[in-house]
């Protein structure tokens, strides 16, 4: 994994909840302890592919690509374009990740096709976000 601490929105209350929820324990990633992500019994598969996620965005292709001097991700063209324009900019750019990915799937190409769907999350995941604000601030979405 990679080095440092979980952003606020993975080390959220839901997070908290659903692993009180599940009765599981442990430490918190923040101060360098296990990984909430896969820490919930029977979703470790499903933490570990959003964590591969979470690492494209932030500290791989997506960071060299997408940000001018550290911008948060919310600040980011991921979630920008989408404030613009509506959230067919976000969900066309996920299906056209999603379209590449089946392109590549079941050749030697597996693993471009892998980090393809996992940009096409990543642009799902500022979608909600887009959304969230949406509906926080009281907004109709495009």
């Amino acid at each position: 994994m990679w080095p440092g601490a979980l952003p606020g929105a993975f080390h959220s209350n839901r997070i908290r909840r659903l692993r009180r929820m599940s009765g599981t324990q442990g430490e918190d990633p923040v101060s360098g302890g296990a990984d909430e992500l896969t820490s919930v019994p029977q979703y470790e598969a499903l933490g570990k592919v959003l964590q591969e996620c979470f690492e494209q965005a932030a500290v791989g292709k997506g960071r060299e690509r997408h940000t001018d001097g550290g911008e948060a991700f919310t600040e980011q063209f991921i979630c920008e374009g989408q404030r613009l324009v509506g959230i067919g900019f976000g969900l066309g750019q996920a299906l056209k990740k999603v379209l590449e990915a089946n392109r590549f799937a079941g050749s030697e190409k597996n693993e471009q096709a892998i980090n393809e769907l996992r940009g096409a999350i990543n642009y799902l995941a500022a979608t909600i976000i887009v959304l969230e604000e949406k509906t926080t601030n009281g907004s109709t979405p495009r």
